[in-house]
């Protein structure tokens, strides 16, 4: 059986070994109902707390910031709508609102924002270079008296850039100085935890979305920061669970994991990221020299080091993902939660022609990922773009 490369860590990273073994001997073990008031029940609830501790220390916040969710897309719509619905619960029609985000963000960030947008909220995109990186300024620039959030996502899922998060947190928190109020601060940081210290102290952010799968955790499984006074209402109803935040019988085993994958990205991401950054440089170096007019699609300096996103005009790359899959290798073309759409929304957002929009390889790395691994996947694909030449 030919052995596959796996290269589409952005899309879903497999789970930790370590944490795989503590979820399996937590489902077994920690199976009693943390809302029972017997012992078992007991037991599970101080093991979800000890699991909102752990991933408090990581985040440098109180443990009763932290809401489990079932992964990123619920707590995108937890802090956006549960955000929105709360102000509309105070009084504020959609009409009188603001909120800014880019064009670039993750579709549970820009569909939620869509349907409130129909209904009459005013939502703006801060432009993003033709590199993706937001300017804080332009961020400033938008605020106006009516914007109550702006939410912009830490690191892009299919270009891997890195936004100055904790830049637009310092300027909102001066506006807020000077002014006596500024706009609630979200970032969706669901790819950043493996190789970026998670600090909401450091980012100032008010809400920060985290999601297990991305991160070497089990799936079906995420949490959401939200900072001492801000107020969100929640989007589903029936128990008590989570602060009435997210009512269900909790996962337990599931907040084991993502405590524990996230303890180990916090310990890791120091050297896996000096480990990775030698496998991007070659990639950067090797890939632009085997297709003419082949693009680079994000920043090379503020980028995760797992991230390679290239586009090849004219050439079509769904058809070169399942070549490269024959051969071994298995990577995609943008995010797997953009299914549907036509090419890559994000490139397009950069300012690009359409020829490279819809001709992008997306590859990325992760810790089951070899130097030699990288270098066959170069010559590979040298051979399957050579074909298309020819």
């Amino acid at each position: 059986m030919k052995k596959h490369v796996y290269l589409d860590y952005a899309a879903a990273v497999p789970i930790d070994n370590a944490v795989g073994l503590a979820v399996y001997n937590a489902e077994k073990k920690y199976y009693g109902n943390p809302g029972a008031l017997h012992s078992l029940g007991r037991t599970a609830k101080e093991v979800i707390r000890d699991a909102r501790l752990s991933i408090s220390k990581v985040l440098f916040c109180r443990a009763d910031e932290l809401i489990f969710t079932s992964g990123g897309t619920e707590s995108n719509n937890l802090a956006i709508q549960g955000f929105i619905k709360h102000e509309v619960a105070l009084g504020r029609s959609l009409a009188s609102m603001r909120v800014i985000t880019t064009a670039i963000e993750h579709p549970s960030v820009l569909y939620c924002l869509e349907q409130f947008k129909e209904s009459g909220l005013d939502v703006v995109y801060v432009p993003v270079s033709r590199e993706g990186l937001v300017r804080p300024e332009d961020v400033l620039r938008m605020v106006n008296e009516n914007t109550v959030l702006v939410s912009i996502g830490l690191a892009n899922s299919e270009i891997g850039v890195v936004q100055p998060i904790s830049t637009i947190g310092r300027l909102l928190e001066e506006m807020k100085r000077e002014n006596g109020k500024a706009p609630i601060f979200h970032t969706d940081a669901s790819q950043a935890p493996l190789y970026l210290d998670m600090s909401v102290e450091k980012m100032r952010v008010d809400m920060m979305t985290i999601d297990g799968q991305k991160i070497g955790g089990p799936r079906g499984i995420g949490c959401l920061y939200v900072g001492h006074g801000v107020e969100i209402d929640p989007l589903l109803y029936g128990g008590g669970q989570e602060g009435g935040m997210r009512p269900g019988t909790e996962n337990v085993s599931g907040c084991i994991g993502l405590a524990l994958a996230l303890g180990l990205a916090n310990t890791r991401r120091v050297a896996e990221t000096e480990r990775l950054r030698k496998m991007q440089a070659y990639c950067f170096d090797k890939i632009p020299l085997l297709f003419p007019g082949t693009e680079i699609n994000g920043s090379l300096e503020s980028r995760l080091p797992n991230n390679i996103n290239v586009s090849f005009p004219n050439i079509d790359t769904d058809f070169l993902v399942i070549e490269l899959d024959h051969a071994g290798f298995e990577c995609s073309t943008k995010s797997a939660c953009s299914e549907g759409e036509v090419g890559s929304r994000v490139v397009a957002a950069l300012g690009k022609e359409s020829a490279l929009s819809q001709s992008t390889l997306r590859v990325t790395f992760g810790r089951g990922t070899k130097g030699t691994d990288i270098k066959k996947f170069v010559a590979i694909l040298a051979v399957l773009l050579k074909k298309k030449i020819v």
